[in-house]
């Protein structure tokens, strides 16, 4: 899991040193400012980044787990979009694993990680075997190959990160063009809003 080191003067992105080879845990994860719970989710389908996926910023690249409202993320059809709120929840999940460059030239560029549901823009030869178009958005699994693609084993407490930029962009995720869906109202208090009176 990548630590909290900015690439600016060994110090954190949002200005506390952090001692070399030091790592997030989930719980440093959900207790960082500006995110909340997430409800369970619709009957729409799942999507989200999970915990340790490297997003394109106007700051540079950032694990998703180091974002904050107010951040700027680098999207494939609208330029830079303000993020406005950050959802997570934990899930049991058996991620869909794809290798390094499986996707095409450094895509990903790491190692990634993602929910079966995904939704991924996929392009090139991959995405003409599949669909006869030479660019098209399927869900994670929908590729899955058994070689550089692969469902990976189940475990209990992935953290699903869902992020709001008032509307559905795509955004690069470890260089992989994925969906970021629009997210319903939350029915949960933001603490920083007043609440209206009964």
């Amino acid at each position: 899991m990548p630590n909290d080191t900015c690439r600016r003067g060994g110090k954190s992105r949002r200005g506390a040193a952090t001692p070399p080879g030091a790592f997030v845990t989930a719980a440093a994860a959900d207790a960082r400012p500006g995110r909340r719970p997430d409800p369970a989710p619709g009957s729409g389908t799942l999507s989200g980044l999970l915990l340790g996926t490297h997003v394109y910023t106007s700051d540079g690249v950032l694990p998703v787990e180091f974002l904050m409202p107010g951040d700027r993320l680098i999207t494939r059809d609208a330029g830079a979009r303000e993020l406005r709120s950050i959802r997570y929840r934990h899930i049991p999940l058996a991620p869909v694993q794809v290798d390094r460059g499986a996707l095409g030239c450094n895509s990903p560029g790491a190692p990634l990680l993602l929910l079966p549901t995904q939704p991924v823009l996929l392009r090139g030869a991959r995405a003409q075997a599949l669909s006869g178009r030479s660019c098209i958005p399927l869900p994670a699994a929908a590729f899955i190959d058994g070689r550089q693609i692969r469902q990976a084993p189940q475990t209990d407490d992935h953290i699903l990160f869902r992020l709001d930029l008032g509307g559905g962009h795509i955004l690069y995720a470890d260089g992989v063009e994925v969906l970021c869906a629009p997210l319903a109202p939350s029915r949960l208090h933001d603490p920083a809003q007043p609440r209206e009176p009964a």
